[in-house]
């Protein structure tokens, strides 16, 4: 009942975000977990990874945006020096449904990018190649120029690299302008 009075207030914040600019830029924080297929006896670790992204808002049903993801540390059990880092750099589309204009705005995330990672020789993951991305979340617009996002996404890498597979999710803060 305590949180009754914060929740009221980003409700009525949010009810005046229909009007929202369609550029933005934003930066937030994901929890990266490992679908890795690595050799017999060796296994990694979840990591973090931090988000920056930049997109425009075409349509109330679409949202292009270019998005730059760095990992840190998959630590990698059993390979002395073992970590795998990384950055994903995807362009996304996000699709919005018709209903979408108000408080809470779901949609559902498909890009495509590159992958670059880093690690230990005995481990192929140095390598660059192309991944997809698929996800979904929630963008929450706070006022005419804020929006808190929470998103979930799988991403695919490709060729060399598809034996690294992860998922992460996280939230950011957008910046509309």
């Amino acid at each position: 009942m305590k949180h009754v009075p914060l929740l009221l207030i980003v409700v009525g914040l949010a009810g005046t975000a229909a009007a929202q600019q369609p550029a933005y830029v934003g930066v937030g924080a994901s929890s990266a977990h490992e679908k890795f297929d690595l050799p017999r006896g060796s296994s990694a670790d979840d990591t973090y990874s931090i988000d920056v992204l930049a997109g425009y808002r075409v349509s109330p049903l679409l949202a292009v945006e270019a998005d730059a993801e760095f990992l840190w540390d998959f630590d990698l059990d059993q390979v002395a020096g073992g970590d795998i880092d990384g950055v994903a750099l995807t362009g996304n589309a996000k699709l919005f449904p018709p209903m979408s204009t108000g408080v809470v705005q779901p949609f559902a995330l498909v890009g495509a990018g590159l992958l670059d990672l880093d690690g230990p020789g005995r481990i192929d993951a140095n390598n660059t190649n192309w991944m997809f991305n698929l996800g979904g979340g929630v963008d929450f617009p706070l006022t005419e120029a804020a929006t808190v996002e929470v998103r979930g996404a799988y991403r695919f890498p490709q060729g060399a690299l598809d034996d690294f597979r992860y998922w992460t999710v996280g939230a950011n803060v957008q910046y509309h302008f």
